[in-house]
């Protein structure tokens, strides 16, 4: 089991809502990225199993804050095939981790239950905001990703599930040199490095440079930062001075 936090979180609860419980839905290739004029059919219907998607949508769209949601998944392998008891206790200490401190009227969250592709997803959708006072509320603030990876390796440790840190489990890098468009390129580097942050394997510059060797050894050439001018110039000035 996985968790992915979404970036999205600014839009219409509404469309966010009905895309998590639509019966089709826009194509996406193995990089996460838009097919353009294609769709998917789910031809296992979503199931929503806690919470109410109308009360979600409305929390979310009565906000008037930037960001107004919070969303991700916890997708478990094909070979996992948690129960349904297993996925309810996987909800409930989600929930108990994620909003400690809370009453459960105090915040709300939604899940949708998806298996067309062959494994079992639980999407989470969270209103940003406290629902005794209206207050802002950041399910998952920066710097969290250590929270969300000790809840996860707790379960697939304890239930023996495939934890992405798996070595055989790492997916094989694209050869993203090899695109055309310098925005895919873009997208690859920065799906690739995500992932590294979501593994716990990045947690400073000196990590973000190690990820970014790892594409230089798949045979990408990525160009060293242009050295500063500054201290040449400030070299240049003492030495005029002097």
């Amino acid at each position: 089991m996985m968790i992915r936090l979404f970036r999205h979180g600014d839009g219409s609860g509404r469309i966010a809502v009905r895309y998590l419980l639509a019966e089709e839905v826009a194509a996406y290739d193995e990089e996460r990225r838009r097919t353009k004029g294609k769709t998917e059919v789910r031809t296992v219907l979503p199931e929503v199993l806690q919470g109410d998607p109308e009360q979600t949508i409305a929390l979310i769209d009565s906000n008037f804050r930037k960001w107004r949601y919070t969303s991700g998944v916890l997708a478990f392998a094909a070979e996992d095939q948690p129960t349904e008891d297993e996925l309810i206790s996987v909800m409930d200490d989600f929930e108990r981790t994620v909003f400690a401190g809370l009453e459960t009227d105090q915040y709300n969250c939604l899940w949708v239950k998806h298996e067309h592709k062959g494994n079992v997803e639980l999407h989470f959708i969270v209103p940003r905001i406290e629902l005794y006072d209206g207050a802002a509320f950041n399910p998952a603030p920066p710097r969290s990703e250590s929270y969300f990876n000790a809840f996860r390796d707790y379960w697939n440790t304890a239930k023996a599930w495939a934890s992405p840190n798996d070595h055989n489990r790492r997916r094989t890098l694209r050869h993203v040199f090899e695109q055309e468009d310098r925005t895919q390129i873009r997208d690859a580097i920065r799906a690739h490095v995500i992932s590294k942050i979501e593994l716990g394997k990045i947690r400073d510059h000196k990590d973000v440079l190690a990820a970014l060797k790892e594409l230089e050894e798949d045979g990408m050439e990525i160009k060293p930062p242009r050295p500063s001018k500054r201290p040449l110039r400030s070299l240049l000035r003492r030495l005029s001075c002097g």
